[in-house]
């Protein structure tokens, strides 16, 4: 989830994937951490939790595989490409990384960097993508997300890029 939280919406996202007969682990970040809806700090312990979610998750004796994909909606794609981008993880654990609009950028870096630069995690990206974005998204959102395709297909990452025509932001 983003910002917003792991609320009815974002459920739905959940709810879809296991309806097409999917294992959805869908952890809520916030709750447990007392952090409202769409807060504007990152707290960094979130992404240990999202490791040990993720642990949680693949110990679980109904899952087929041994990999998984992420799936992140707005900071959740900062998030998951934090878990994807870990050595640990990318080359045991994460096989494909899916985003709508994400954040390219840690929360809490200063605010140049939010508006010229992606996350330098995007150079240890090697797991194949598909990023989504809104053609009248956030300019500045909109453009990083291309740029990190871009990167990602000048290293050679598979990646694939769709931006939806007319759309804006939650636009799924």
């Amino acid at each position: 989830h983003g910002r917003r939280g792991l609320d009815e919406w974002t459920r739905l996202h959940a709810v879809r994937l296991a309806a097409r007969g999917y294992f959805v682990f869908a952890p809520d970040l916030y709750t447990g951490r007392f952090i409202p809806q769409f807060p504007v700090e990152h707290d960094y312990q979130l992404e240990d939790d999202l490791n040990k979610g993720l642990d949680a998750m693949l110990a679980q004796p109904d899952l087929r595989g041994k990999k998984i994909c992420t799936v992140g909606i707005s900071r959740g794609g900062y998030y998951t490409l934090k878990l994807a981008v870990t050595k640990q993880r990318q080359d045991k654990d994460i096989a494909c990384y899916v985003a709508y609009y994400p954040a390219m950028q840690d929360p809490n870096a200063p605010e140049p960097d939010q508006v010229y630069r992606y996350m330098p995690e995007v150079e240890l990206w090697r797991v194949p993508a598909l990023l989504m974005v809104g053609e009248r998204d956030h300019q500045l959102r909109r453009e990083l997300v291309v740029r990190v395709a871009e990167r990602l297909q000048q290293r050679g990452v598979d990646v694939e890029l769709v931006v939806y025509p007319g759309a804006q932001r939650a636009f799924d």
